[in-house]
């Protein structure tokens, strides 16, 4: 039974559980919103969205590649299906050509990605830094500089709004199932499919990978694609929410999905991680976000205690990889 417990209290994931439940119980001690509907609500449909974006990102990053593309992503496709609603007036035709149009471009940004990685073999950071500037430009040119709103009478204005902003049964916010469902297809995907599993072996040890017939490249376009599509979602979902879209839609999003799969122990090395890897992270992030905002810490120096957070998780996960490392050598010598 002690034997049992140890593994239990060594595990990193139940150390990681009992981090966020400490933090969890002291908010409420000095904060009794923060437990309170309204203020769990707002944290969940904060988490969703980069949450969504993390959950795409993960592809790419367990081929040891990146996506820092991902707000600028989410910024153009969400200009393009609020455009797209405001020119049609409003319809229903209009709300699914414009999200259809916005998951084309999507595609097409993901399959940019793929090539110039994958093919051309560039690093994958400079390539997605480059067209997160480019994309953000695009949505200045679209946009004229301007915020396109989407607030209208008609049924299809009130569909979109109501996706953004409505719920299911009166209690689940949409935002929060599509959430939900993504993290149920990545799970899938990675976990119950040949691609998932070749997609492990590709990132974590590409020379075997080539031994056994798996085509990296293929793999690596496809999850740029992945990646780049569930950032356009998370960002037609927030012009939704917001009722109006802009060249700053989802700015600094791209930091907070990417801290949120290092606070989720995910290996930017490649090979290593999970969905529920970036699960944990979003769920991290959002409540220390809150209870930053909660206690009255001005956005400028939250965004110091977030440099700290990442500083302390690559850290953290950094000793906890050494230490297995460590134990599985003892293990296997003896």
């Amino acid at each position: 039974m002690s034997k049992r417990l140890a593994n239990i209290m060594g595990n990193p994931w139940f150390q990681r559980g009992i981090i966020l439940v400490v933090i969890a119980i002291v908010m409420a001690f000095y904060q009794r919103r923060f437990f309170t509907w309204s203020n769990l609500n707002s944290v969940l449909i904060a988490i969703c969205l980069y949450g969504t974006m993390a959950c795409g990102m993960l592809f790419p990053v367990l081929l040891g590649g990146i996506d820092l593309s991902v707000a600028s992503t989410a910024a153009v496709c969400g200009c393009i299906l609020a455009r797209t609603v405001v020119n049609g007036d409003y319809t229903i035709g209009s709300f699914l050509v414009g999200v259809i149009a916005g998951l084309a471009v999507a595609i097409i940004i993901g399959m940019l990605h793929g090539v110039l990685a994958a093919i051309f073999r560039l690093p994958a950071f400079v390539v997605t830094l480059a067209t997160q500037y480019l994309l953000f430009g695009i949505a200045l040119w679209y946009t004229s500089s301007t915020y396109i709103f989407t607030i209208g009478d008609a049924v299809g204005g009130s569909v979109f709004e109501y996706i953004g902003k409505g719920r299911l049964f009166d209690f689940l916010p949409f935002p929060v199932l599509f959430f939900f469902i993504t993290i149920a297809l990545c799970t899938i995907l990675l976990t119950q499919t040949s691609f998932g599993r070749k997609m492990y072996i590709a990132g974590g040890n590409p020379a075997a990978a080539k031994l056994i017939g798996v085509k990296t490249k293929r793999y690596t376009f496809t999850a740029y694609i992945i990646c780049s599509v569930f950032a356009a979602c998370a960002g037609m979902l927030l012009v939704s929410m917001n009722a109006k879209a802009g060249s700053d839609t989802a700015r600094g999003y791209e930091g907070l999905a990417l801290m949120t799969m290092v606070v989720g122990g995910i290996n930017l090395a490649g090979g290593e991680g999970g969905v529920e890897g970036a699960v944990f992270g979003a769920l991290m992030v959002g409540v220390i976000t809150n209870m930053l905002t909660l206690l009255g810490v001005a956005s400028d120096f939250t965004k110091f205690y977030q440099g700290i957070i990442i500083l302390a998780a690559v850290s953290l996960n950094e000793i906890m990889r050494r230490r297995s490392v460590k134990i599985g050598k003892i293990t296997y010598s003896n």
